[in-house]
C-alpha cells in the first residue's frame, strides 16, 4: 500500500497536481498546459514533447518511490505516424468544407450509445477521416492523451475505459467497435483499455496507475449522487449519474461501477466567457435544454474553475433554470484520491 500518492491533472489550461500522505492532501501546485504549435482554421495541436515534459518534471519532484494517479483532458489524440503532435480535443478540423456533415451521413450507423460518445466535430475518428482524406498518412498506433502519457513513462499504450471511449472507437465495457473499424478507410492499433483500474508499469521508481478520463474524475469527487452536475471549466458540461446504462439525449458516458455518466457537452463555459460569446442568454439557453436532457431535478452541483471569475454570471443561470445551485470546490485530484481510496487501496491491503 501507498503512504504517498501523487495526482496529476491535464487540463486544457493547467496542469495541476497535488500529493496526498494518507489520503491527506499536503502540497501541490501547477504549470500552464502547452500553447499550441498550430491554431485557426479548425486546427489546434500541441507538441507531444512539451506535455510530457511538464508532468515528467512533476513525478521526479515527488517523493522518491510514490504511487501516480492521472486524469486527462478527453477527446484528443496523438498517432505514432506524427507522434510529436497532440491533436486537442479544440481541434475541429473536420468541420472544414462540410466534411463533418458528410462523416454524420457515413459514421452515424456505426456510433450508437454504447460507444459513450457522440459523432462530432473534435471525435477521433472523425479528424483522422480528415487526414486520410487530404493525404495524410494514418496508420501504426494511436493514442489518447491519457494513454499516450501511460506509454511514455511505462512502454504500454493503456488508459481506463473513462478516458478512451472519447475517441470513439470503442463499446461499453471497454470493447473496440469492430463494424466501426471494418467501415473506416484506414486502420490503426487502438490502446488497452482497461475497464478496472490497474497500474501501467513503473517510471524512475514511482508505479504509474490507469490514466482516467478528468470528467468522471471530477464528477466522482463531488458526492452528487443522482443530482445534476455542471461543471464549468474551458468548456462546460452538463451530467448526471445514472445506474446501469441508459441512453437518451446526451452522451451515455461510462462511469464507475456499472453506472452511466448523462453527458451533455459543448455547452458555453470559461473560454467563450472571457470573450464575450456568451451573455447571460446564451448560457440560459445552453444549460436549460442540458439540464431538461440528463433529468435534472430541484438542485444542480456546480463545480469547476470558471467560476472563480464567472460564479455570478453562472449561479444566475442555474436559478433562471429553475434549479438551486449547490457550490462544491472539490476538483478532479481530489477524485483521483477518492478512486484510490475506495478502489486500488482496498485491492492492495
Amino acid at each position: 500500500m501507498q503512504n504517498d500518492i501523487l495526482c496529476i491533472d491535464v487540463g486544457s489550461t493547467n496542469i495541476k497536481y497535488a500529493l496526498f500522505t494518507d489520503f491527506r492532501r499536503r502540497g501541490g501546485g501547477r504549470l500552464p498546459f502547452p500553447a499550441p504549435c498550430r491554431s485557426g482554421e479548425g486546427f489546434f495541436e500541441v507538441r507531444t514533447q512539451e506535455i510530457a515534459a511538464a508532468v515528467m518534471h512533476i513525478i521526479r519532484a515527488a517523493p522518491e518511490g510514490c504511487g501516480v494517479l492521472l486524469s486527462v483532458q478527453m477527446h484528443g489524440h496523438i498517432l505514432s505516424a506524427r507522434r510529436d503532435i497532440y491533436v486537442s480535443w479544440r481541434d475541429t478540423r473536420s468541420q472544414s468544407g462540410g466534411t463533418f456533415a458528410h462523416f454524420c451521413r457515413e459514421l452515424a450507423p456505426y456510433i450508437p450509445p454504447q460507444s459513450g460518445t457522440s459523432l462530432k466535430p473534435n471525435l477521433a475518428v472523425c479528424s483522422l477521416l480528415y487526414d486520410t482524406e487530404r493525404g495524410s498518412p494514418v496508420e501504426g498506433e494511436l493514442y489518447s492523451l491519457g494513454s499516450y502519457l501511460a506509454y511514455v513513462l511505462t512502454g504500454n499504450n493503456l488508459a481506463h475505459e473513462s478516458d478512451l471511449a472519447a475517441l470513439g472507437f470503442y463499446l461499453r465495457g471497454g470493447r473496440e467497435n469492430g463494424a466501426l473499424l471494418a467501415a473506416l478507410p484506414y486502420s490503426v492499433k487502438l490502446p488497452a483499455c482497461a475497464v478496472f483500474s490497474k497500474t501501467c508499469g513503473i517510471f524512475e521508481g514511482h508505479e504509474i496507475y490507469t490514466p482516467f478520463g478528468d470528467q468522471q474524475c471530477s464528477v466522482f469527487a463531488l458526492r452528487a449522487g443522482h443530482a445534476a452536475v455542471l461543471n464549468v471549466g474551458t468548456a462546460a458540461q452538463v451530467c448526471r449519474i445514472a445506474d446501469g446504462f441508459c441512453a437518451g439525449d446526451y452522451e451515455s458516458r461510462p462511469y464507475f461501477g456499472d453506472s452511466t455518466l448523462c453527458t451533455r457537452t459543448g455547452l458555453a463555459g470559461g473560454a467563450r466567457l472571457a470573450q464575450g460569446q456568451a451573455d447571460a442568454d446564451v448560457l440560459y439557453a445552453d444549460y436549460r435544454a442540458a439540464f431538461a436532457a440528463v433529468g435534472a431535478r430541484e438542485r444542480a452541483v456546480c463545480t469547476g474553475g470558471a467560476f472563480a471569475f464567472y460564479g455570478k454570471e453562472l449561479t444566475s443561470a442555474v436559478r433562471r433554470c429553475g434549479l438551486a445551485p449547490e457550490l462544491v470546490s472539490a476538483d478532479a485530484l481530489d477524485g483521483l484520491m477518492m478512486i484510490y481510496r475506495e478502489y486500488l487501496w482496498k485491492q492492495e491491503r
